[in-house]
């Protein structure tokens, strides 16, 4: 598919809010009408850590491993001889419906099997994507897969064989990705990497600046507060790099304004295979009032260091992904 009409069907850009002040006492917030019970409490949660293995089956000659980052498979048994059940389960409840799977199968040799998602809490929402690098990836035919809605799972007609299959709810994005990205795109002279603060997990949240720092007018991008949305990522990275870019346009609007974007907000979740949230169980998209964990705090931290010297937020921008095709622009003046 080209790629701006993909971007433009498949992606949203939403406005999130304009900043004066980050900075917002304890209090309670409204959820959203999709929102689970206690999606506003932004205190650490508990979550349930998905076992990493590689599980055979010494009969068929099938394998299936989750052994890698932004991986989910949470149990892989045999029902037949040719039917297997892939068990996919949340990070913690209750939780939006976004569930994301992510696993590998291959086999000794080639064979033609049924494979059923079985979710829990959760229903089939992300037709599932196949590459066979983990690199490259295409949609699967969605006329070799059927759903019931009732038992939530979703039966796939498969072929595999002693080449690796990767299957995913969307392709493989994950912090690693964004790692060699900003590297090569922070090789511009007007371009500035640097960590801004550090996930639940460590992991770095990077703070890429286009432009000159000591401009007044400032535009803050961020990116994946929610792993699953992986066209948000695709949107941002065509949006920053065309800000980026050579063209007249592009020159113009950096003469105005300094650019500084979040790339990824939830590296943990994203490498996690978290269906939505952080390393401590909290929707990050929930956590801009409070400001429980560290990851939006980062931010906060960073955009009350502008204010307090004088720059002026001119527009916040947040990069997600929906359901439905959506694409929202917003005129930009000074």
């Amino acid at each position: 598919m080209n790629k701006m009409k993909f971007l433009f069907a498949a992606s949203v850009l939403t406005l999130v809010f304009l900043l004066v002040n980050c900075s917002a006492p304890e209090k309670t917030i409204t959820g959203i009408y999709y929102d689970p019970p206690g999606a506003t409490i932004t205190t650490d949660k508990e979550i349930n850590i998905q076992h990493y293995r590689t599980i055979s089956f010494s009969k068929s000659g099938l394998f299936v491993s989750n052994e890698f980052e932004g991986a989910r498979l949470n149990d892989f048994y045999q029902v037949t001889d040719s039917t297997y059940n892939a068990v996919i389960e949340a990070e913690n409840v209750p939780i939006n419906d976004s569930p994301w799977y992510s696993f590998k199968i291959w086999s000794k040799n080639k064979q033609s099997i049924k494979l059923n998602l079985t979710y829990k809490d959760g229903t089939h929402r992300y037709e599932p994507k196949i590459s066979y690098d983990g690199k490259h990836w295409q949609l699967y035919d969605t006329t070799k897969i059927s759903v019931d809605t009732i038992a939530n799972v979703a039966t796939l007609s498969l072929s595999v064989s002693s080449d690796t299959l990767w299957l995913s709810a969307q392709e493989l994005i994950t912090s690693s990705v964004y790692d060699n990205w900003i590297s090569d795109f922070s090789k511009s002279e007007f371009i500035t990497n640097e960590v801004a603060g550090r996930s639940v997990k460590g992991k770095s949240l990077n703070k890429v600046m286009i432009g000159d720092k000591d401009k007044n007018n400032y535009v803050v991008i961020i990116g994946r507060n929610h792993p699953p949305e992986v066209t948000g990522y695709f949107a941002l990275k065509s949006f920053v790099e065309t800000i980026a870019g050579k063209s007249e346009t592009a020159e113009n609007f950096r003469n105005k304004f300094t650019t500084i974007v979040f790339p990824l907000m939830n590296p943990d979740g994203v490498d996690l295979g978290h269906w939505r949230h952080n390393a401590n169980g909290i929707d990050l998209n929930r956590d801009w009032v409070n400001f429980n964990q560290p990851e939006p705090r980062a931010v906060r931290d960073e955009v009350e260091k502008l204010i307090s010297s004088g720059k002026k937020i001119i527009f916040f921008i947040d990069f997600h992904s929906t359901q439905h095709d959506v694409f929202r622009h917003f005129l930009l003046t000074v």
